[in-house]
């Protein structure tokens, strides 16, 4: 398995939410859990967060501090 493959795997995350009441219209494709929380809080708890760029990070367990970004990769 080649790197790009490997960061696909290790990315991976299961979102499942029920939203009922119209919650669910508001998620899009691209979203990252930083922004379905804010959605979420936003839509049922009058919350007033803005929404964050959805961008995806990494690191590896050699350099754990350094970050890489990983985003269009995840999108491909």
């Amino acid at each position: 398995m080649g790197e790009e493959d490997q960061i696909r795997v290790n990315m991976r995350i299961l979102n499942a939410y029920y939203l009922p009441q119209g919650g669910s219209d508001l998620l899009y494709d691209s979203i990252t859990p930083v922004n379905t929380f804010r959605i979420i809080s936003n839509f049922y708890l009058g919350a007033n967060y803005e929404l964050l760029l959805d961008k995806s990070y990494m690191s590896s367990l050699k350099n754990p501090y350094v970050f890489r970004e990983v985003t269009e990769l995840l999108r491909e």
